[in-house]
């Protein structure tokens, strides 16, 4: 049996990653901004592979807390956005997804961590270019992308996450 850490698992992308690791008989330990978006009720009969810790890694006051909740995984899957709102678009943190990567990838790094190999999946990328593959993007395409990045600051955390 596999363990996995999801970050941002009450979110439309995290519930349905963490429902799909339970029916896998996967043990998983779900990190909630709050209890009060509980997945007990999509999850059913596997509820009890899942453990659900309340915060957040950038609210976590030392990186031990943060290689603690890492050290015995398998892999980190990064559900985390930025919720559609003024607030949500333009408010802190403007870095969120990004700078929980960098925490994340610290922490399994950290001589704490160590062991096996991990991974850490991140789930959202929209509007990423992978830079691995060559691929020739209209200039009209970089243009608007390129005005998004400016414009709207989760677009960049996206981009900033993924490199």
């Amino acid at each position: 049996m596999r363990k996995f850490v999801v970050l941002g698992a009450t979110g439309k992308t995290g519930r349905l990653v963490t429902r799909e690791l339970a029916r896998g008989k996967h043990r998983v330990t779900a990190v909630v901004r709050s209890r009060e978006n509980c997945l007990t009720e999509c999850l059913k009969e596997d509820v009890v592979l899942v453990d659900q810790v309340e915060g957040t890694v950038l609210g976590m006051e030392s990186e031990g807390e943060v290689e603690g909740l890492v050290k015995d995984c398998d892999a980190v899957l990064i559900c985390l956005g930025h919720t559609l709102t003024m607030a949500g678009v333009f408010g802190a943190p403007r870095r969120l997804v990004r700078d929980t990567v960098k925490r994340v990838a610290k922490a399994l790094g950290s001589s704490g961590a160590r062991g096996k190999k991990k991974k850490i999946i991140l789930m959202n990328s929209n509007g990423v270019r992978n830079k691995l593959l060559v691929e020739n993007y209209p200039w009209h395409e970089r243009m608007l992308l390129g005005l998004l990045y400016f414009a709207l600051p989760p677009h960049a955390d996206n981009v900033e996450a993924s490199e």
